[in-house]
């Protein structure tokens, strides 16, 4: 599936020069404003932001501190493709979390190859927390599931044990005979709780290897 890249700019003159460098690799939206960009992340999450500085209504600044402020956006990577090339509004622009900073006119090879290095670094971020999140998830459910065992298999087994005892140091027939049924009783309670434990245990490993 073709990642997505929205640009923000103004002029349509450089609108149609960076979908005619990305078109080919992406699915590119573009957008005359930061308030039209905006309205349209309501509908569409986009793999990357290529955003102007200098705009009507909204510039690149006041949009990049919005986006990074609002945790639907921020982990979006957005980069900077603007005319204006002195070193304090590029520091800015890095400050408010920019990904990148291309001056205009840019290099079509230049802009192609820094778009697909941050989406792959995006995607590479994501994963790596997908894959976090799922460690958390199973030492969470090992967690449990010890729990559960210590409190679960204990009391049968100690059951076990007392009534073994007591059949042991027993004469009388009656009485050894009863340990022993109660034996087979909560040994079978000890089976059916150890095989409910990795039905569990088999349908949690199941949904973690789904997610």
């Amino acid at each position: 599936m073709l990642k997505t890249v929205f640009v923000v700019d103004d002029s349509i003159t450089n609108l149609a020069m960076a979908e005619e460098t990305l078109d080919e690799h992406y699915r590119v939206i573009t957008m005359t404003s930061a308030v039209k960009m905006f309205s349209i992340l309501e509908k569409i999450t986009p793999d990357l932001i290529l955003l102007d500085v200098a705009m009507p209504e909204m510039n690149g600044f006041e949009a990049i501190a919005r986006l990074k402020s609002c945790g639907r956006y921020s982990d979006i990577p957005v980069m900077f493709l603007t005319a204006l090339t002195d070193s304090y509004n590029e520091s800015q622009g890095i400050e408010l979390g920019a990904a990148d900073f291309i001056t205009k006119p840019f290099s079509p090879s230049l802009l192609l190859h820094r778009v697909k290095y941050h989406i792959d670094i995006s995607e590479l971020i994501r994963e790596r927390a997908e894959w976090v999140d799922l460690a958390d998830a199973a030492h969470s459910a090992k967690g449990d599931f010890l729990s559960f065992v210590s409190h679960e298999v204990r009391t049968p087994l100690n059951a076990i044990i007392d009534i073994a005892v007591t059949g042991k140091v027993s004469d009388d027939k009656d009485e050894k005979t009863q340990a022993l049924s109660k034996i087979e009783n909560a040994t079978k309670q000890l089976l059916g709780i150890i095989n409910e434990m990795l039905e569990a245990a088999k349908s949690k490993t199941n949904e973690i290897n789904e997610k």
